[in-house]
């Protein structure tokens, strides 16, 4: 494949696409660490995958997600499963002015 053939390839591919595909290529790769916790990209999307269906299951169609988590193992894992669900995911930013995060 041409260096154009797989820039197209990689940028027609959704978020989620692009993890499936990277934690199919490399299961075994750390997808996330930090002082309390080490993931590999299987161990992230079995994770996600256990979340997605419990809100495909718990949430309408129309459910937008929030989320208003720190940088976390939480926030990433949330965030995938959001969007593997087929949710609209509106990430909060704990500093927020409180009056903007009301608005939200």
């Amino acid at each position: 494949m041409k260096d154009n053939e797989l820039k197209s390839s990689f940028l027609s591919q959704t978020i989620d696409g692009r993890f499936a595909n990277i934690a199919d290529t490399y299961p075994d790769n750390i997808a996330y660490s930090d002082n309390e916790n080490t993931v590999t990209y299987q161990q992230l999307s079995a994770q996600v995958d256990i979340l997605a269906a419990k809100i495909q299951k718990n949430l309408s169609d129309e459910s937008i997600v929030g989320l208003f988590f720190e940088q976390s193992l939480a926030f990433i894992t949330c965030f995938f499963a959001a969007i593997r669900s087929g949710k609209v995911v509106v990430p909060l930013e704990i500093n927020s002015p409180e009056n903007r995060l009301l608005k939200l």
